[in-house]
């Protein structure tokens, strides 16, 4: 084929951390703390007879959170490599990361593209196979099925978020409550909203099979691939980050991507968070500064905010007395909880590492009388839960 094609060039970039057997961690039920991580390597999604039909191009990786007794939100990850190349080995840091803070992360293989094999649909049905696939076996996760996100960096950015917008339209099995794409292209026309550098041309014409854009055929199948294309009320909260510093050497992917997919979707009114950086990098190369707003942003979409559920106050504190009384809460992770406001000398309050905090001691003289305090239940979920809390301490006997 010519070089001469509809597109933009997008490549993967490796962060050389393995992530085998256990990786060690703070213990496992402290609120905010990193849970121990084990992974599960090469398993399968599309699987015959218990193997992958065609080697490793349906294999995944499972990196999973130990010590969690509530079922956890999932992440599937999709690596970048312009469609021709890549591994799910490229998101091994992150994957460990995102599983040390409470999510099951799954990365995946793909089919890849090239001269004679055309990528698009074949490698967004494949994205959309593994999700089905990971919601068809929560339970042996210790996944909550209802709860699952797709997160892609580069060329793998463009099938997750395109398969997440294609899901919501057909595909009730593959469908996610969030996703996110580093570095991705969205619109594979030409001169939409000058969206697309035709500088950037490489690999693209392997996805599409074309390379023509005069060709009306090669024309509607680069509109059919394009994420804007489908784009519509109801679709699922997106996080799409870019680099602004776009040039040979740093980033590859003109910002003009995330722009236009990120205006589209406000525009139907759907959730969707730009984060663009200046960093010289590309996609998982500034992994460093994006992956606190995307963790972030896939607490707040996939956690169960908490709740407080014990009750509002309490009477049973006394001058002189040693006295308790425990705060309970809801939250999936579980909520750190702290408190502010003026305790009773002798009285403290400390978080239990699980979803509890105690409040207890002994009311030193001349304490008696009502402390109005606010207790605050956080666990990355949105909104946190806050309690305006009356402890009244009676006299001594």
């Amino acid at each position: 084929m010519s070089k001469r094609m509809i597109g933009i060039a997008m490549a993967s970039a490796v962060v050389a951390v393995a992530a085998t057997g256990v990786v060690r961690s703070a213990p496992a039920g402290a609120a905010g703390a990193p849970y121990p991580v084990t992974v599960e390597s090469n398993l399968c999604y599309q699987p015959l007879h218990g193997a992958c039909v065609d080697g490793a191009s349906h294999e995944f990786d499972a990196y999973l959170p130990v010590g969690l007794t509530q079922k956890t939100p999932g992440v599937v990850l999709v690596h970048g490599g312009g469609f021709i190349g890549g591994d799910k080995s490229a998101f091994s840091a992150v994957a460990t990361k995102l599983a040390a803070d409470g999510f099951a992360a799954f990365s995946i293989n793909y089919r890849l593209d090239g001269p004679t094999v055309v990528g698009f649909p074949m490698e967004s049905d494949d994205v959309m196979s593994a999700i089905s696939y990971v919601r068809q076996h929560a339970r042996s996760f210790n996944v909550d099925g209802t709860r699952l996100a797709s997160f892609g960096s580069s060329a793998g950015a463009t099938l997750a978020v395109y398969s997440a917008m294609k899901a919501a339209q057909s595909d009730p099995s593959a469908q996610v409550s969030a996703d996110v794409g580093w570095s991705g292209g969205y619109d594979f026309t030409v001169g939409t909203s000058g969206a697309i550098d035709p500088t950037q041309l490489e690999h693209v014409e392997y996805y599409l099979g074309c390379s023509d854009p005069s060709d009306p055929s090669c024309a509607a199948t680069a509109a059919a691939a394009s994420a804007v294309s489908l784009v519509q009320p109801g679709d699922p909260p997106t996080l799409l980050a870019n680099s602004t510093d776009y040039k040979v050497g740093c980033e590859i992917v003109n910002p003009t991507q995330a722009e236009e997919m990120a205006t589209d979707l406000q525009n139907v009114g759907v959730a969707v968070q730009l984060d663009l950086n200046d960093k010289c990098a590309h996609a998982l190369g500034y992994s460093a500064t994006e992956l606190g707003p995307t963790t972030t942003f896939l607490e707040s979409h996939l956690f169960v905010p908490p709740v407080i559920v014990s009750a509002a106050g309490t009477r049973g504190f006394r001058v002189g007395s040693a006295s308790s009384f425990t705060v309970k809460s809801k939250a999936d992770p579980p909520a750190s909880l702290s408190e502010s406001g003026t305790l009773p000398a002798g009285v403290t309050f400390v978080d239990q590492g699980n979803g509890d905090a105690v409040l207890s001691g002994t009311p030193g003289p001349g304490t008696q009388g009502t402390y109005p305090i606010t207790i605050t239940a956080a666990n990355g979920g949105s909104p946190n839960a806050v309690q305006a809390f009356s402890l009244t301490v009676k006299p001594a006997r």
